[in-house]
């Protein structure tokens, strides 16, 4: 009789590519499926009865930001947790290499809030920076993207001007390094500085080279507001001119004014797909957005970096002109404030000023009896511009329209924080609220197509070798879990209150995560393109 490492047993397996569920049971040996069938009576050093439950591929993250957090803690409990077996970092243009000496302070500045506990400037290249991460006993599997704004500064610091050639061919180099030392692709937050600085050529000439090594590459566009119709036609110049795989980063239509063109954008990416492009997007299953608290300031006041940016918003006649813009007496622009509102913006970070954390800006306000813009730049200075806030800028309509999609994934966006601290529940609740409101409540798509969306769909858009599929040969990531009971229960009150209804985590054929708790099993690996 064979004995195998584990196996599961009488649970329905949604393999991951769509099909219907059917009763099988797995057997795992040496971190794969190395056998499914319908009755495996033979032994193992653990066994698992999976009746009544659902046995799926482990979830997939293709968005997340745990490029620094994962140095705090590599059991990345909070993702694996919810059933994520593989989550992938380095996105919206930021990651923790290439730095460069010449411009540490401003990366450092840039990146303080992330901060890992051992010193980042040695992360010089990719290879330094993924070695490192390759010794920790890491919780999930982790893959990375390069990131274009570390890239940027890394050669240019917060210089707001365009790259010459001399400069874009240093960030070739340096993004050549990364992705033969194992970067999956690149990542580009183009709404945020330094990467707003960079013109579509540049990150064309970039993202050539990620073609040249079958990357992909991930995009926070422009603007996700009145701009969002020509940030998704850049996106898709992009594609087009440099033959690259495109992923749109969390696909909205941000603000009260550009809500309903869900349709048409995806429509502009279906048209694109019908071309021959390879255009993709993730989603996250919530009405907020979460971001850094300076957000509704002007791109521009960023220029310089965020010492600087706190210097201008101490100007009294900065800070006027900023509060003019707001009231649009310049014209219309991406104007984050007229489409959000004080009443919309909730603080969730802001170690200077904890008592703002958990307010809205407007009730901040009120409490102060003081105009919500200079409230808003005066919690920017006091907290050297790292703080935390989600934003109410996002209907459920347009999240139905782009989530049927085939081609969008779901990712958490989740910013990883200390238990005390706060932040949007995404962090911790995305793939439960998924399958338990949007799938099971509200059938926005079914089962099988939701766990596609979340295992197979990903595992191919980012090219992940023998991922994201329950099929022998494939590595054991599994997640088991109760289709009638899964759901998030963060709150933006407190975002560390782990889902329900996820029985067993299972990692390189190690259960990583048992009824939330995580067992040690340190079965995750770097995931290296």
């Amino acid at each position: 009789m064979i004995t195998y490492d584990l196996l599961i047993k009488n649970g329905i397996v949604i393999d991951g590519t769509g099909k219907k569920g059917e009763q099988f049971d797995i057997a795992i040996n040496d971190g794969r499926i190395v056998k499914l069938d319908k009755d495996i009576n033979d032994s193992a050093e653990e066994i698992i009865n999976a009746d009544g439950c659902v046995v799926s591929p482990g979830f997939i993250d293709p968005h997340a930001h745990n490029d620094g957090w994962i140095f705090y803690d590599n059991s990345n409990i909070y993702k694996l947790a919810q059933g994520v077996t593989t989550e992938v970092s380095g996105n919206c243009g930021e990651g923790m290499c290439p730095i460069s000496d010449e411009f540490f302070d401003e990366i450092y500045e840039y990146y303080r809030p992330y901060y890992p506990t051992e010193d980042f400037k040695n992360f010089k290249t990719g290879k330094a920076y993924y070695d490192k991460v390759d010794k920790l006993q890491l919780g999930t599997n982790m893959a990375f993207h390069c990131a274009h704004g570390t890239l940027r500064m890394s050669v240019m610091g917060f210089d707001s001007g365009k790259a010459n050639t001399k400069q874009i061919e240093d960030m070739k180099a340096k993004l050549r390094e990364c992705l033969q030392a194992g970067a999956i692709g690149m990542s580009t937050g183009l709404v945020y500085s330094p990467g707003c600085f960079a013109d579509t050529d540049e990150i064309v000439e970039l993202c050539k080279v990620v073609a040249e090594y079958d990357g992909v590459y991930a995009t926070h566009i422009r603007s996700e507001g009145s701009g969002l119709i020509e940030a998704i036609e850049e996106a898709i110049e992009i594609a087009r001119r440099a033959k690259v795989r495109t992923v749109i980063s969390h696909l909205k239509c941000l603000g009260r004014k550009y809500w309903g063109l869900a349709g048409e954008i995806t429509k502009m990416i279906e048209d694109a797909k019908a071309e021959g492009l390879e255009i993709f997007a993730d989603q996250y299953p919530y009405t907020r957005s979460a971001t850094v608290l300076h957000w509704p300031i002007p791109i521009e006041y960023t220029s310089g970096g965020f010492v600087s940016m706190c210097e201008k918003l101490s100007d009294s006649t900065e800070r006027q002109r900023i509060k003019d813009m707001f009231d649009n007496k310049y014209g219309p622009w991406d104007n984050i404030m007229e489409n959000v509102t004080p009443s919309g913006i909730h603080i969730h970070r802001a170690a200077a000023t904890p008592e703002a954390v958990g307010k809205s800006l407007q009730e901040y306000a009120d409490e102060l009896e003081q105009n919500p813009y200079d409230v808003l730049f005066d919690l920017i200075v006091a907290n050297n511009a790292d703080a935390i806030a989600s934003y109410d800028s996002i209907c459920e309509d347009d999240i139905s329209v782009i989530m049927k999609k085939d081609y969008c994934m779901v990712g958490s966006d989740g910013l990883d924080v200390f238990p005390d601290e706060s932040s949007h529940p995404r962090l911790t609740g995305t793939f439960p609220r998924f399958l338990g409101r949007y799938v099971r409540e509200m059938n926005t798509v079914s089962l099988e197509e939701g766990i596609r969306k979340i295992t197979s769909l990903p595992a191919t858009v980012l090219k992940l070798k023998n991922k994201g599929i329950i099929r022998e040969g494939y590595d054991a990531d599994i997640c088991v879990f109760d289709k009638d009971t899964i759901i998030d229960k963060s709150t933006y009150e407190n975002f560390n209150i782990k889902p329900e209804g996820i029985n067993y985590v299972i990692i390189g054929g190690r259960v990583a995560c048992r009824d939330g708790e995580y067992t040690g099993a340190g079965s995750g690996k770097l995931i290296r393109r």
